[in-house]
Protein backbone atom coordinates (compact mmCIF):
# COMPACT_ATOMS: atom_id res chain seq x y z
CA UNK A 1 0.00 0.00 0.00
CA UNK A 2 1.59 3.53 -0.92
CA UNK A 3 1.32 6.32 1.36
CA UNK A 4 -1.94 8.42 1.51
CA UNK A 5 -3.43 11.37 3.33
CA UNK A 6 -4.93 11.49 6.44
CA UNK A 7 -7.59 13.78 7.73
CA UNK A 8 -9.13 14.07 11.23
CA UNK A 9 -12.76 15.77 10.57
CA UNK A 10 -14.07 17.84 13.13
CA UNK A 11 -17.16 16.92 12.44
CA UNK A 12 -19.69 15.07 10.28
CA UNK A 13 -20.02 17.82 7.86
CA UNK A 14 -16.03 18.88 7.53
CA UNK A 15 -15.59 14.94 6.65
CA UNK A 16 -17.77 15.35 3.60
CA UNK A 17 -16.63 18.60 2.64
CA UNK A 18 -13.07 16.36 2.56
CA UNK A 19 -14.59 13.92 1.28
CA UNK A 20 -15.94 15.29 -2.01
CA UNK A 21 -11.94 16.91 -2.79
CA UNK A 22 -10.99 13.23 -3.15
CA UNK A 23 -12.68 10.35 -5.16
CA UNK A 24 -11.10 7.63 -4.12
CA UNK A 25 -11.24 8.93 -0.33
CA UNK A 26 -12.19 6.33 2.60
CA UNK A 27 -14.31 7.56 5.35
CA UNK A 28 -14.13 5.74 8.77
CA UNK A 29 -16.57 6.23 11.63
CA UNK A 30 -16.99 4.61 14.52
CA UNK A 31 -16.53 1.02 14.43
CA UNK A 32 -14.94 0.86 11.09
CA UNK A 33 -11.23 0.98 9.71
CA UNK A 34 -9.16 0.79 6.76
CA UNK A 35 -9.27 -3.20 7.04
CA UNK A 36 -12.99 -3.23 6.49
CA UNK A 37 -12.93 -1.23 3.54
CA UNK A 38 -9.98 -3.04 1.57
CA UNK A 39 -12.13 -6.01 1.98
CA UNK A 40 -15.10 -4.38 0.27
CA UNK A 41 -12.28 -3.36 -2.93
CA UNK A 42 -11.55 0.00 -1.97
CA UNK A 43 -7.66 -0.84 -2.44
CA UNK A 44 -5.61 2.45 -1.96
CA UNK A 45 -7.02 5.48 -0.85
CA UNK A 46 -6.24 8.79 -2.09
CA UNK A 47 -7.41 10.68 2.02
CA UNK A 48 -8.43 8.58 4.83
CA UNK A 49 -10.84 10.34 6.71
CA UNK A 50 -11.43 10.28 10.26
CA UNK A 51 -14.21 11.54 13.02
CA UNK A 52 -14.01 8.45 15.50
CA UNK A 53 -13.55 9.63 18.85
CA UNK A 54 -10.51 7.56 21.36
CA UNK A 55 -11.36 7.37 24.48
CA UNK A 56 -9.21 6.61 27.44
CA UNK A 57 -11.40 5.03 30.06
CA UNK A 58 -9.67 2.58 31.85
CA UNK A 59 -11.51 -0.12 33.93
CA UNK A 60 -10.82 1.36 37.08
CA UNK A 61 -12.76 4.74 37.25
CA UNK A 62 -11.33 7.60 38.05
CA UNK A 63 -12.14 8.75 41.77
CA UNK A 64 -10.94 10.93 44.28
CA UNK A 65 -11.34 10.83 48.11
CA UNK A 66 -10.06 14.38 50.36
CA UNK A 67 -9.78 14.90 53.59
CA UNK A 68 -9.04 17.97 55.23
CA UNK A 69 -7.05 18.71 58.66
CA UNK A 70 -5.29 21.47 60.41
CA UNK A 71 -2.23 20.77 58.58
CA UNK A 72 -3.79 20.66 54.94
CA UNK A 73 -5.95 18.16 52.56
CA UNK A 74 -4.37 15.06 51.87
CA UNK A 75 -5.63 13.12 48.56
CA UNK A 76 -6.64 9.47 47.57
CA UNK A 77 -6.46 9.06 44.35
CA UNK A 78 -5.30 6.76 41.58
CA UNK A 79 -3.27 8.45 39.48
CA UNK A 80 0.06 8.65 36.96
CA UNK A 81 1.23 12.17 38.08
CA UNK A 82 1.09 12.63 42.28
CA UNK A 83 3.23 15.90 42.05
CA UNK A 84 1.03 17.61 39.00
CA UNK A 85 -2.14 16.95 40.96
CA UNK A 86 -0.67 18.77 44.32
CA UNK A 87 0.53 21.29 42.37
CA UNK A 88 -2.89 21.83 40.96
CA UNK A 89 -5.15 21.85 43.73
CA UNK A 90 -2.00 24.26 45.47
CA UNK A 91 -2.64 26.29 43.19
CA UNK A 92 -6.65 26.29 42.83
CA UNK A 93 -6.87 26.48 46.42
CA UNK A 94 -3.81 29.08 46.87
CA UNK A 95 -1.70 27.65 49.38
CA UNK A 96 2.08 26.00 49.43
CA UNK A 97 2.12 22.32 47.86
CA UNK A 98 3.51 21.39 51.01
CA UNK A 99 0.32 21.40 52.20
CA UNK A 100 -1.09 19.16 49.60
CA UNK A 101 -0.80 15.12 50.51
CA UNK A 102 -1.53 12.79 47.82
CA UNK A 103 -1.59 9.24 48.33
CA UNK A 104 -1.96 6.67 44.99
CA UNK A 105 -1.40 3.47 46.14
CA UNK A 106 -2.32 1.73 43.35
CA UNK A 107 -2.52 3.99 39.85
CA UNK A 108 -3.52 0.93 37.70
CA UNK A 109 -3.68 1.23 33.68
CA UNK A 110 -5.40 4.55 33.12
CA UNK A 111 -3.61 4.04 29.97
CA UNK A 112 -2.73 8.19 30.05
CA UNK A 113 -6.12 9.60 30.94
CA UNK A 114 -4.25 9.97 34.56
CA UNK A 115 -1.53 11.93 33.98
CA UNK A 116 -3.25 15.42 34.41
CA UNK A 117 -5.38 16.55 37.40
CA UNK A 118 -9.53 16.42 35.97
CA UNK A 119 -12.20 18.89 37.25
CA UNK A 120 -13.43 16.15 39.62
CA UNK A 121 -10.15 16.13 41.97
CA UNK A 122 -10.91 20.16 42.41
CA UNK A 123 -14.75 19.71 43.15
CA UNK A 124 -13.74 16.73 45.84
CA UNK A 125 -11.69 18.96 47.72
CA UNK A 126 -13.77 21.85 47.52
CA UNK A 127 -16.95 19.31 48.74
CA UNK A 128 -14.61 17.97 51.90
CA UNK A 129 -13.87 21.78 52.40
CA UNK A 130 -17.32 22.72 52.82
CA UNK A 131 -19.09 19.63 54.45
CA UNK A 132 -16.30 19.78 56.88
CA UNK A 133 -15.68 16.37 56.66
CA UNK A 134 -14.05 13.18 54.18
CA UNK A 135 -15.93 13.20 50.58
CA UNK A 136 -14.89 10.84 48.07
CA UNK A 137 -16.47 11.27 44.62
CA UNK A 138 -16.38 8.67 41.60
CA UNK A 139 -17.02 9.19 37.87
CA UNK A 140 -19.48 7.29 36.29
CA UNK A 141 -18.55 5.09 33.19
CA UNK A 142 -21.00 8.01 31.13
CA UNK A 143 -19.00 11.02 32.90
CA UNK A 144 -15.40 9.24 31.94
CA UNK A 145 -16.27 9.92 28.50
CA UNK A 146 -16.97 13.61 28.70
CA UNK A 147 -14.41 14.78 31.71
CA UNK A 148 -11.29 12.66 31.68
CA UNK A 149 -10.17 13.81 28.03
CA UNK A 150 -9.47 11.62 25.24
CA UNK A 151 -6.68 9.14 23.87
CA UNK A 152 -4.45 10.31 21.35
CA UNK A 153 -5.05 9.66 17.73
CA UNK A 154 -2.77 7.41 16.08
CA UNK A 155 -2.29 6.42 12.31
CA UNK A 156 -0.34 2.50 12.88
CA UNK A 157 0.51 0.84 9.32
CA UNK A 158 1.32 -2.93 9.30
CA UNK A 159 3.32 -4.65 6.21
CA UNK A 160 4.15 -8.09 6.60
CA UNK A 161 6.60 -10.29 4.23
CA UNK A 162 6.25 -13.92 3.78
CA UNK A 163 8.60 -16.31 1.68
CA UNK A 164 6.81 -18.32 -0.94
CA UNK A 165 5.90 -21.17 1.23
CA UNK A 166 3.63 -18.90 3.36
CA UNK A 167 6.72 -18.16 6.40
CA UNK A 168 6.87 -14.85 7.84
CA UNK A 169 9.92 -13.41 7.29
CA UNK A 170 9.56 -9.49 7.85
CA UNK A 171 7.23 -6.82 9.59
CA UNK A 172 7.08 -3.40 9.83
CA UNK A 173 4.89 -1.21 11.99
CA UNK A 174 4.96 2.20 11.31
CA UNK A 175 3.13 4.65 14.03
CA UNK A 176 2.40 8.65 13.58
CA UNK A 177 1.38 9.82 17.11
Amino acid sequence: MNPFRYERARDASSAVALLAQAPNGVFLAGGTNLVDHLKLGVRQPDLLIDITPYHNNPFEPHATTAIWSDDGVTLYDANQGSHSIRDAVATAFRFPPERVRVIARYVGGGFGSKVFPHPHVILTVMAAQAAGRPVKLALTRQQMFALVGYRTPTIQRIRLGADGDGRLMAIVHDVVE
